[in-house]
């Protein structure tokens, strides 16, 4: 079966240029803590809408799943992709595809911004470029989300050092 070939974004490859798809790579979001994730989502989204050859698969904690589901599902090149919880990853398999994902060194968001972290975590860019160096939009109009998240959102108590709000 011969490979089906696609052309790369123009933007950032030569007019013509050409390679076997899909190109199926892993990306493990797991270090850190929610805003190291929604931040890291941000990449995510730009390698989905500007890398049409790329066949992600996005690795989460069970935890952030269906935020990180809510973030990416609107997007059209997103069915290409798969998002899996951590709990899925198998060494046997998983690991034999190629990795992208945070290193314990040199760079974290103690010298950075996290949006910078994600992107040259994983889409080995820094800066990010010019109009994508954002967080991600968080709407639950087009998506359904569970409903203790949208109690979450929706949630008008403020919590204080005084007053003990349970989630």
């Amino acid at each position: 079966m011969k490979a089906k070939v696609i052309q790369l974004n123009t933007k950032y490859f030569r007019d013509g240029h050409t390679i076997p798809a899909p190109v199926v790579l892993n990306y493990v979001i797991i270090k850190g803590g929610i805003g190291d994730y929604i931040c890291s989502m941000s990449a995510m989204l730009w390698l989905i809408r500007e890398s049409p050859h790329l066949h992600g698969r996005i690795f989460v904690p069970d935890y952030f799943y269906d935020l990180a589901y809510n973030f990416v599902a609107r997007e059209e090149n997103f069915k290409q992709w798969e998002l899996k919880s951590s709990k899925e990853w198998r060494d046997e398999t998983d690991g034999k595809i190629p990795t992208f994902m945070p290193s314990d060194n040199p760079i974290n968001g103690m010298g950075m911004h996290l949006v910078d972290v994600a992107f040259v975590y994983y889409a080995t860019l820094c800066p990010p470029p010019k109009g994508h160096e954002f967080y991600p939009v968080f709407n639950t109009a087009p998506v359904a989300m569970p409903e203790y998240i949208q109690s979450l959102i929706f949630r008008r108590e403020v919590c204080s050092d005084d007053a003990r709000c349970d989630l």
